[in-house]
C-alpha cells in the first residue's frame, strides 16, 4: 500500500501461498492478463484483497468466455474509492465465498442481482455510489439490500408459465365482469403482458400492473379507452404503445429503464387528456422531447426526479394547471424562470 503501483498483473492473485494483498493508495487503473492463460486460479490461499483508493474503473472477475479469474477462497475484497462503473454478475462465479465486499466511493449506477446469491455475503457496502433507483435505508442495511437485489433476478420458467396462466385466468373472468373495465395485475412476476382479447381492449380503462418484470407495453396500443396506467417497478425501457392513447389521464413509469424517447416520427401532440405524469427513478437524460408533444392543458403533476437529466424542461413552464413539479435528484445546474 501507499506507492505509486499503476498495474497489476493477474499472476500475482495466483501465487500458491499468499493469503492476504494490500495494495491501498496506490494508482492502479488496470489489472493485467495474460491472453494465453485459460484460467487464473488463485489456489485456494487468497482470502484478503485490498485495492481502494485506487483508479481502477473495472475488475475481471470475467474476463473473456475463454478467460476467467477464480478467487475461491476469497472472504474480503476491497475496491473502494475507485472509479467502478459496472460490477460483473460473474463475481458469483469468480468469488463465491466472498464475506465482505466494499465498493463504497465508485460510480456504481446499479449493482448485479446475482450478489443475492452469494450466500456467505454478510457485509455489502455500496454508500457513495450514484444508486438513485435505491432507498437509502436499503443501501445502508446488507438484509435489505440482498433482498432488494434477489428481488431483482429473474424469475424461473415454471414460475412464469404459472403466473401467466394466473394473468390470462384473471382476464378470462373479465368477460364475467360488469363492464370489465379495471384490471390489476400487480406482483405477478409477469415478463409480458397476457394476451388481450378484442373486447378487453375495447373496454379497458384502469390497468395497474406494479412490480412485475415487464419490457414493454406496446401491447396496450389498441386499448384506446385506456384512462389509467400504473406499471411502477418494472424493467420498461420505452413508452411504445402509450404515444396514441388520446384517452390517457394518469400515467406512473416510476421505476423502471426508460432512458430516451424517440419522438422524430410524431408529428402530432400526445395525451391531450393527461393530468399527471410520473416518471421518476428511471435513467432518462433528457424529457424536453417528450413533454413538448404532450397536448394537455389540465397537467397538474409531473415527477421526473431521480433521473440523469441536466436540462430543465421550459415547456412546463407554460402549464398553468401544474401544483406538483418533482425535478429532485437530477444533473440540473439551471432552472429558467421565464
Amino acid at each position: 500500500s501507499h506507492n505509486q503501483i499503476t498495474a497489476l498483473h493477474a499472476s500475482w492473485l495466483c501465487l500458491p501461498s499468499l493469503h492476504r494483498l494490500a495494495l491501498r493508495q496506490n494508482k492502479i487503473h488496470h489489472i493485467l492478463l495474460d491472453v494465453a492463460t485459460n484460467e487464473y486460479r488463485c489456489n485456494e490461499s487468497l482470502c484478503e484483497l485490498y485495492l481502494g483508493q485506487n483508479r481502477l474503473s473495472d475488475f475481471p472477475f470475467q474476463l473473456t468466455k475463454k478467460l476467467s479469474l477464480k478467487l475461491s477462497k476469497l472472504r474480503l475484497l476491497d475496491l473502494a474509492a475507485n472509479a467502478l462503473e459496472d460490477v460483473s454478475s460473474d463475481i458469483v462465479e469468480c468469488c463465491p465465498m466472498l464475506q465482505r465486499l466494499d465498493l463504497s466511493e465508485n460510480n456504481l449506477q446499479d449493482l448485479p442481482a446475482e450478489l443475492a446469491m452469494v450466500d456467505s455475503l454478510q457485509s455489502l457496502i455500496v454508500t457513495g455510489n450514484p444508486l438513485r433507483r435505491m432507498k437509502r435505508s436499503v443501501i445502508n442495511n446488507t438484509v435489505q439490500l440482498k433482498q432488494y437485489l434477489r428481488n431483482k433476478l429473474p424469475v424461473p420458467v415454471e414460475c412464469e408459465v404459472a403466473t401467466l396462466n394466473n394473468a390470462i385466468n384473471q382476464l378470462d373472468r373479465l368477460d364475467h365482469a360488469m363492464n370489465g373495465s379495471e384490471l390489476k395485475l400487480n406482483q405477478q412476476n409477469l415478463l409480458v403482458l397476457p394476451p388481450l382479447k378484442t373486447p378487453q381492449m375495447l373496454h379497458l380503462c384502469h390497468l395497474e400492473v406494479n412490480e412485475n418484470k415487464l419490457q414493454s407495453l406496446a401491447e396496450l396500443a389498441n386499448c384506446k379507452r385506456l384512462r389509467f396506467v400504473s406499471a411502477i417497478k418494472n424493467e420498461i425501457k420505452n413508452i411504445d404503445g402509450l404515444l396514441d392513447l388520446d384517452e390517457l389521464e394518469v400515467l406512473d413509469l416510476r421505476s423502471n429503464k426508460l432512458s430516451e424517447t424517440e419522438m422524430s416520427n410524431i408529428e402530432h401532440n400526445i395525451w391531450p387528456q393527461l393530468h399527471s405524469l410520473r416518471v421518476g427513478f428511471n435513467v432518462m437524460r433528457n424529457v424536453s422531447v417528450l413533454l413538448e408533444k404532450i397536448g394537455s392543458r389540465k397537467m397538474s403533476v409531473l415527477d421526473i426526479g431521480n433521473n440523469r437529466i441536466s436540462e430543465f424542461p421550459a415547456c412546463i413552464l407554460q402549464w398553468t394547471q401544474l401544483q406538483v413539479l418533482d425535478a429532485t435528484n437530477n444533473d440540473l445546474s439551471d432552472v429558467p424562470f421565464e
